[in-house]
């Protein structure tokens, strides 16, 4: 193997250069060398076995069942390798609308072996209109949030981010509840990150005529009260790509957010924030 015969000739160079010196050679170290080599063959013959076969997560069938192109993630687990996925459902028909108006978001827990936990659930209380671009982001215990884009005025002006937070078990803590606070204009596209103690980061594009496009965020305690104000993360408003933007969480609630831009300031950038959501300066 390629990396094997790179070890290999960098110890025959070694031993190569005792010969020159008229060092003994040492039988140990020959022996340590060839363990070396047999240690990385068998490091490079590991692969990833899949448990089980494929399975469909939708249980109903009568429409389109997607993963969103922009949601940043419709998939997350915990520490124990349970997990949520979650999905638009749209009606290929008025008579085949799952949530009974257009689009909708739903969602399925599954525990750590792929065993289904309950049915698949709708997210969104508000069914009027079209809900989608979901996202999800869950915790070590299995705490989770999941976030949407609602359009069709759901937030007084075309489009609006609104979440929902649920306990490990999959029940609601509380409502569905807008994120952005500023609703003028298009935010969607959210992304949804969750600390160790439930408290949660969620970032969006925010584009309206006055202000271009940007991305915005917003932090909360694990209770759902917000810490700050929404927050302009992106520091060159109006040339960012809407739909291209991203957040993780480390698990002291400390959160990096990535997002791409387009124009003259083209490329994909970060910006690091402490727990309190103050930014710190690094990775801008």
């Amino acid at each position: 193997m390629r990396i094997t015969n790179w070890l290999a000739d960098l110890l025959g160079d070694r031993q190569g250069r005792q010969c020159r010196s008229r060092r003994p050679a040492v039988s140990a170290q020959v022996s340590m060398q060839s363990a070396a080599i047999e240690t990385l063959e068998s490091r490079l013959l590991l692969k990833a076995n899949p448990m089980g076969g494929e399975y469909r997560i939708n249980q109903y069938i009568n429409g389109q069942e997607t993963l969103s192109d922009s949601a940043a993630n419709a998939i997350a687990s915990d520490h124990d390798g349970n997990y949520v996925v979650t999905w638009t459902s749209t009606g290929a028909l008025i008579s085949d609308n799952h949530d009974g108006s257009f689009s909708g978001v739903y969602a399925q827990l599954y525990e750590a072996d792929g065993t289904p936990i309950g049915n698949e659930f709708r997210v969104n209380s508000t069914t009027l209109g079209h809900q989608l671009d979901a996202t999800v982001g869950m915790n070590d215990t299995g705490a989770f949030v999941i976030a949407w884009t609602a359009q069709d005025n759901q937030d007084g002006s075309l489009s609006g981010v609104y979440a929902q937070q649920y306990a490990a078990d999959g029940s609601k803590l509380g409502g569905e509840f807008r994120v952005n606070s500023n609703t003028t204009g298009l935010q969607a596209s959210p992304s949804v990150a969750v600390a160790a103690d439930g408290s949660f980061t969620i970032v969006w594009q925010d584009a309206s005529p006055s202000t271009g496009a940007e991305i915005r965020g917003q932090t909360y305690l694990s209770n759902r009260a917000p810490t700050q104000s929404e927050f302009i993360v992106n520091s060159s408003p109006g040339s960012t790509t809407a739909g291209n933007v991203s957040v993780s969480a480390a698990d002291d609630g400390s959160f990096v957010v990535a997002w791409s831009s387009s124009g003259s300031n083209a490329g994909v950038y970060t910006r690091r924030y402490t727990v309190a959501g103050v930014n710190t300066g690094v990775g801008t």
